[in-house]
Parts: C-alpha cells; structure tokens; sequence
C-alpha cells in the first residue's frame, strides 16, 4: 500500500501524521470521518475516554495533509467495496475499548476497510524492541 495525496473518495482509508505516529480513519463523504478518538483529539494518553467516533475532516486533519491509502492491484481485489465500508465504519460509531498496542486507530480502518485487524506502526515498534 502507497500513500498519496490525491482527492478523497467514500470509503477510503486515510491517515495524518502527528508527532510520534499516524493517526488513521475513514473517509464517509461529506467532509467527514470515521476514527477513534477523544472529544477534544486523538487522546492515546487517556484510552478510557476514546471512542470511535464521526468529526469533520477539519478535526481529523488538526492542521495537516491528509494522506489517503492507494492500493495495488492485488490488494484492491481484497479491499472491501466502499459502500459496505462506509456502512461497518457508521455502525461502529459509539465504539469503545481503545488499546493503543491492541485495538487502535490504524487497527479500526484496516477492520473495516479490509477485514484485517493490524497495525504496521505497531508491528514495526514490536520488530524493533
């Protein structure tokens, strides 16, 4: 998977860089996304208050470039259809037990947009320890 900044369509996997990892989402149209998320930001430091929750892209964003994932032509043939991934995105609003290492922003996008629990930032810290 490649990461670019082209225009956003429904369903697409996104993510913004913050200052010690990727914030990750999904794109539901209408300027808005799909994300785990405190009510004032992401929140990583307070878990039991992170939710998944519905905001604007503006919110999402925090003030930088949104990044939107592009897949290869064999990972496309495992991507969910984008309307089904809006739909699962919509229905796990309210969504709690936000686990940094276990249950977290880049897990919830690639649940819903690919039917795959993981997390390559995770993985990555993991591969290195």
């Amino acid at each position: 998977m490649k990461w670019v900044l082209e225009k956003l369509e429904i369903g697409d996997h996104i993510r913004v860089k913050r200052p010690y990892y990727y914030h990750h989402g999904v794109y539901v149209g209408d300027g808005m996304v799909i994300h785990f998320t405190g009510e004032q930001n992401d929140s990583i430091s307070e878990p039991e208050k992170v939710l998944v929750r519905k905001t604007t892209i503006e919110f999402f964003a925090n003030g930088t470039i949104v990044e939107k994932a592009k897949l290869s032509f064999l990972e496309k043939r495992h991507a969910k259809n984008r309307k089904i991934v809006v739909e699962e995105a919509e229905k796990a609003v309210g969504e709690g037990n936000y686990d940094f290492l276990h249950n977290n922003c880049e897990d919830f996008a690639n649940r819903v947009c690919y039917n795959k629990k993981l997390s390559s930032q995770i993985d990555d810290i993991k591969d290195k320890m």
